[in-house]
């Protein structure tokens, strides 16, 4: 763990508060419930207590936008965090959707499951969600070497078992094609799709190219490939043969035999057939997050009464979704749940060790706390007053350590010199592990929001806008579409995860048993996106000439957009 700013563990040890909660957790006191903690303290926090301990944490947030704000602060701190996202399961038949969520996750997974992790982050929609088991996923990784002896057969027949989808010609992720002695596959793990170039049970030469011009681009000597779906078997044939048992069973039951049915045919024929129905069946045992930890992962919940909440909220919609489904006769019967109930969740609390880090003193828990602590820590927001103010202000708090975090180097050696102009005796600090153990520092960087430790006598203030750099600005997008007003049939709009496609119009589906409202973004062939309104910071407005016919649309699951941002 390279850590950036070292004086903020240094600032959390001359606490009292954080030597108690060290001790706790050092001696494995769980559950640990620490109330007084704002966003920004039970960050720092949480990645003292790891860079201490040697713990790689879950810390489980309310949703995908704190997860995100996590991720950026823990970054900004130097930690190498990763991601687990949550994703949309689909249990309709015939249903298209994006695996971007989940070949996202399955790149998680591989580094849980190898230990090249500081600190993993996950929603509570995506700690619940079933997934692919550590076993299954370590069987279905392998490396591909030139020189390795391999039958192209037995490489088809890993691939379909990675949910891999033969097509014609790949131009997405999670496909692969073969012409004569060549294999062409698009594994998630790589921007670009490679060829490999098989003499007889031989690998030739492997080799990177570029979808759209066929052209190879790069040389290598060999390839990492990952599964491209959570869900799929082992056995082609063998799932066929189950699913075939299914069927007969449900002889009776018209609706549910069809769809049994309609499945084997798009699936025996090479389409992309969901598999989450059959989750039970491909995967007897629930397997979540959770069951890629080791003993030394404690598990952080970042305000626990919204986590709770969230959970109960995602369960009682699954439920009434299921219902919905069984209504109409086409869930298969051997189905249970794409998530763990809230017991389940709290058992592997249990058996992990939990932190409950809240704003808030609770007196009920699900788990009791063994150890319980209030902080009085304080949290300031990004000062954007004039330097005449931030110099007053630093002046009268007659801090012992006191650090101006100041965005880029030549904005922090300003601000430093402007400070010493007004009577501050600031030092400009280029690199962080220069700040001393008292006066007033300004150094690079930036965090979400600034705080005090009343009792070390020390703080941390952000300049400017207390924002951290987002991580992905979407390639000619405008400002984020705040209403339906503002779009008019025939638009062209960026949707953040597709790419560019043209707007349709709103039209009320039924989904879980309930009408919503969803927009109608069309894309290139065929394609066609449905986003719930509730979701319109997803959409983005195009901010090129919308007269121009040349205008190039996307096509959902394709490569190009990817490429786009990439390249940006």
């Amino acid at each position: 763990m390279q850590l950036k700013y070292k004086f903020i563990n240094k600032m959390l040890a001359a606490t009292a508060e954080y030597g108690e909660i060290s001790e706790a957790v050092k001696q494995a006191r769980f559950p640990v419930a620490v109330s007084g903690l704002s966003h920004i303290h039970r960050v720092i926090v949480a990645s003292a207590l790891a860079a201490e301990h040697g713990l790689k944490p879950l810390i489980i947030t309310p949703g995908e936008a704190e997860t995100e704000r996590v991720s950026e602060d823990l970054s900004a701190l130097g930690i190498g965090c990763v991601i687990f996202p949550s994703r949309d399961y689909s249990l309709r038949s015939g249903v298209s959707r994006s695996h971007d969520y989940e070949h996202q996750r399955l790149g998680t997974l591989s580094r849980l499951s190898e230990g090249d992790f500081d600190i993993v982050i996950a929603s509570a929609d995506a700690a619940i969600g079933r997934t692919i088991p550590p076993e299954t996923l370590e069987r279905r990784c392998f490396t591909l070497s030139v020189g390795d002896e391999l039958e192209q057969n037995e490489l088809i027949a890993r691939l379909s078992a990675g949910g891999y989808v033969r097509s014609e010609q790949v131009d997405g992720a999670g496909q692969f094609s073969v012409r004569g002695s060549i294999v062409d596959l698009f594994t998630p793990n790589l921007v670009l799709p490679c060829r490999i170039d098989f003499f007889g049970d031989e690998v030739d030469s492997i080799s990177l190219f570029e979808a759209d011009t066929q052209r190879r681009t790069e040389s290598l000597t060999s390839i990492r490939i990952t599964p491209a779906a959570e869900v799929s078997p082992d056995s082609l044939e063998d799932f066929a043969l189950r699913l075939r048992t299914l069927a007969e069973a449900s002889e009776a039951d018209e609706p549910r035999q069809k769809r049994i049915n309609d499945d084997i045919a798009r699936f025996e024929k090479g389409g992309s057939a969901s598999l989450d129905a059959y989750l039970d069946i491909i995967y007897p045992k629930s397997v979540t997050v959770f069951d890629y930890l080791k003993s030394n992962s404690p598990v952080f919940i970042f305000d626990t009464n919204a986590v709770t909440e969230r959970i109960d909220s995602v369960s009682e919609l699954h439920f009434e979704e299921i219902k919905a489904l069984l209504a109409e006769g086409i869930l298969p019967p051997c189905f249970g749940s794409v998530y763990i109930d809230k017991p389940t969740f709290y058992s592997k609390l249990k058996d992990l060790g939990a932190v409950f880090c809240d704003t808030f003193p609770k007196s009920n828990f699900e788990l009791t706390p063994r150890s319980v602590f209030n902080l009085n820590f304080k949290q300031s927001s990004g000062f954007t007053g004039s330097v005449d103010a931030l110099a007053e202000d630093i002046s009268g708090a007659k801090m012992k350590l006191a650090v101006i975090l100041a965005g880029g180097e030549r904005a922090a050696s300003n601000l430093c010199e402007e400070l010493c102009e007004r009577g501050i005796k600031a030092s400009f600090a280029a690199e962080p592990d220069r700040i001393g153990e008292k006066g007033v520092f300004v150094t690079t960087g930036v965090l979400s929001a600034g705080f005090e430790l009343p009792s070390a006598r020390a703080s941390v203030t952000v300049h400017g806008k207390a924002t951290v750099s987002k991580r992905k600005r979407r390639f000619k997008a405008g400002n984020a579409v705040g209403s339906l007003e503002e779009l008019q049939r025939g638009d062209y709009v960026v949707h953040a995860t597709h790419g560019i496609g043209i707007f349709d119009g709103v039209q009320q589906l039924k989904t879980q048993g309930i009408t919503r409202d969803y927009i109608k973004i069309k894309y290139a062939g065929k394609d066609a996106l449905y986003v719930p309104v509730t979701s319109l910071d997803l959409v983005s407005k195009y901010i090129g000439n919308s007269e121009d016919t040349t205008v190039k649309l996307n096509k959902l699951g394709s490569s190009d957009w990817h490429k786009t941002r990439s390249r940006v």
